[in-house]
């Protein structure tokens, strides 16, 4: 008798558990939604945050004046750039000399000579670092408004302005060539540092990278956010996943850009010479800084975050 009570249910306990039976189905399913959702949204954001570091770096480095005069002004302190620049400058300026036709073959040694001896004093350590960064300001003012539709370079590539060097050149040479130095125009000089149409190719990018880089941005983060609060199987455990997958992508961005300035070196080997490597190797640090700090961030993160996960389910246990 004793068995068969401690057996029996109540009326009101089989009510009750036929009254939670649609509610805990109810949740079930909404926590496989959940589930799903922040899966989808971790994964979206993951495979989104590579392009999100580039659209960054674009619109924060490469192309804002400012920080990208900051970021390249001690290019001018390598050899292989200086020598470049120098070399390239005097033969374009000579170009610009008007000389009469005999002279030119008379003369035209002299001349290339005095012209370098200008540029190379005009790049020496007391002017070295005002004039390089007059230059490539005005260069890169120059290039962002082609790349931006505002203006319409002259061959469709990008140039670097030689006008301040030209002018501190104009000085140096008054006391070198004082003749050499008046025949230099006032006019803006400009060199290719590119091949033709390299602008038309970029102009989808920037175009791209100017309207959709801050919303996507924006969308990483709030899609990181959201999916670790929906997941499902406890938000500790989830933030130490997506933030392992996140170092990978910062690992990932990290290479390309590194693999990306190798590669562009190499294709512009002819137009820039020994210059073209330490060029590209410091446009592209930021990007290579910006993955790093993250990946860093992120490894810190997914390392705090299992630990707690590991510490709780053994206290559960």
């Amino acid at each position: 008798m004793s068995r068969q009570h401690a057996q029996s249910v109540s009326f009101d306990e089989l009510v009750g558990d036929a009254e939670d039976a649609p509610t805990r189905e109810r949740r079930s399913i909404g926590s496989r939604w959940a589930s799903f959702f922040s899966g989808l949204l971790l994964t979206l954001a993951v495979l989104a945050s590579p392009l999100a570091m580039g659209g960054w770096w674009l619109e924060h480095d490469l192309l804002d004046t400012d920080a990208f005069v900051a970021q390249n002004a001690d290019l001018i302190n390598d050899s292989n750039v200086r020598d470049a620049i120098v070399t390239k400058a005097t033969n374009t300026i000579k170009a610009r000399v008007t000389l009469p036709a005999g002279a030119q073959a008379v003369i035209g040694d002299a001349v290339q000579k005095d012209l370098r001896a200008g540029i190379d004093a005009a790049l020496a350590p007391d002017t070295m670092q005002q004039t390089w960064r007059a230059l490539l300001s005005a260069s890169h003012q120059q290039n962002v408004a082609a790349l931006r539709g505002e203006t319409t370079p002259t061959d469709d590539s990008f140039t670097l302005q030689l006008g301040p060097l030209v002018d501190q050149a104009r000085t140096q040479l008054a006391t070198i060539n004082a003749p050499l130095a008046a025949m230099l125009p006032d006019a803006d000089f400009t060199m290719s540092i590119g091949p033709t149409g390299s602008i038309d190719k970029a102009k989808p990018v920037v175009a791209i990278a100017d309207q959709y880089a801050t919303p996507l941005i924006a969308g990483v983060v709030i899609a990181l956010v959201a999916g670790v609060a929906l997941a499902a199987g406890g938000r500790m455990r989830a933030l130490s996943r997506v933030a392992t997958w996140l170092v990978v992508a910062c690992a990932a961005t990290f290479a390309l850009a590194r693999a990306g300035a190798w590669l562009m070196a190499n294709l512009l080997q002819r137009q820039l010479g020994d210059a073209a490597q330490p060029l590209f190797t410091s446009v592209t640090m930021p990007l290579q800084t910006l993955a790093t700090v993250i990946g860093v961030v992120f490894l810190v993160i997914a390392l705090v975050s299992r630990t707690i996960f590991v510490i709780a389910r053994r206290r559960r246990a």
